[in-house]
Formats: structure tokens, sequence, C-alpha cells
């Protein structure tokens, strides 16, 4: 499963020119979730509010926050090599794996 925000990430690094996908972003992201028959988590109204109030004064941007919530709440295994996220998961919030 994956947070709708992760693909929001992949737009805006799109944008920024910062990453290259061909032939374009949404036919990239709508290819690759088909082809791995990935599904996409909805952001809840619990997600979105737990997002505001993680624990220990975690200071991620807003999509971090919001990929972090669904990971709690869904119980998923978030892989990720964010040095904060995993600081985070190390006090037992969620499973982590080291991208």
């Amino acid at each position: 499963m994956l947070s709708p925000i992760s693909l929001w990430e992949v737009g805006m690094l799109s944008a920024k020119g910062r990453i290259a996908v061909q032939p374009d972003c949404i036919t990239w992201v709508t290819t690759a979730l088909a082809q791995t028959g990935t599904r996409l988590l909805p952001i809840s109204a619990q997600i979105a509010v737990s997002s505001s109030f993680l624990p220990d004064g975690f200071q991620g941007d807003p999509a971090d926050r919001i990929i972090v919530a669904s990971a709690m709440a869904s119980s998923a295994t978030l892989m990720t090599r964010d040095a904060q996220i995993l600081s985070c998961a190390r006090r037992g919030r969620f499973k982590p794996m080291r991208a």
C-alpha cells in the first residue's frame, strides 16, 4: 500500500525537474501502480489529524507527517532512509525498513 502523498511528492519532483519520468509523470505513475498492483491507502480523517500529533516533537514536512501517520494507522512497514522517520520508528510507533 502507498500513501497518495507519495505520488504528490513524485509529481512535485518531476515538476521541479529533480527527477525525469517518461513519457510524462501521470502516465508513469498510472502505469507503475497498474503493473505492480500497488493500492493507495486513503488519507482518512484519522490519518490527517494524527499527522498533527506525532510523538516527541516530530518536525517533518507535511508529506512526511502524513506518511508516518499512515504507517501508524495501518500498521504498515514503512521503507525510508529519512533519519527522523527512522528515529520515530525506533520508538515503537511503526515498523521501519531501511531503504
